[in-house]
């Protein structure tokens, strides 16, 4: 008797294990917590082309360019809004690559500007929240900048992506003064 309940403890543990390794296998790897975790490494490794496939370089620009055009045309200036856009929209393509070749280039460079401190990405994966194919989440750098950075996930290969950082302006400026 005392075997076989011995046995059986020993089969459930087994099961147990089996699918916590599942999950761990199956469900974590899809998550945009798992995205946030192999850019960092990949930032941290010098892998340029790694990290890139963490970040959907159009989007990217794209909303950059669209929060400079919202804050520029503050004023109540329509017209400048609207020209603004649609250079917007016409630019994305190059720019987008030219910034996806400078970022790959200053990560396999080993570039400081870029590193994802580890405290901040703990932050921002605590703080993260999820919404089907989108998340979203926010922290506080060392300068006490509050950034706040939306993902989503491809349909074709569900790959989480970073699209859209809000007051993206602060980053402009810095990394156009480093150059």
């Amino acid at each position: 008797m005392a075997l076989m309940s011995r046995s059986a403890g020993r089969l459930g543990a087994a099961v147990m294990v089996l699918l916590v390794v599942s999950w761990a296998l199956l469900y974590i790897p899809r998550t945009p917590s798992f995205a946030l975790v192999r850019l960092k490494l990949a930032v941290d490794a010098r892998q340029g082309e790694s990290a890139a496939r963490f970040v959907g370089f159009r989007r990217l620009v794209r909303n950059a360019g669209y929060q400079l055009v919202r804050e520029r045309a503050r004023s109540g200036d329509v017209v400048t809004g609207l020209i603004g856009k649609g250079a917007v929209d016409m630019l994305v393509a190059p720019l987008a690559e030219a910034v996806r070749g400078w970022a790959v280039a200053e990560v396999n460079r080993g570039s400081k500007r870029l590193r994802i401190a580890g405290p901040a990405l703990v932050g921002a994966i605590f703080f993260l929240h999820r919404d089907g194919s989108r998340a979203e989440t926010s922290f506080r750098d060392a300068r006490g900048h509050t950034w706040r950075i939306r993902l989503e996930r491809r349909p074709a290969d569900g790959q989480w992506q970073v699209v859209e950082v809000d007051d993206i302006a602060p980053l402009i400026g810095q990394l156009g003064a480093a150059s």
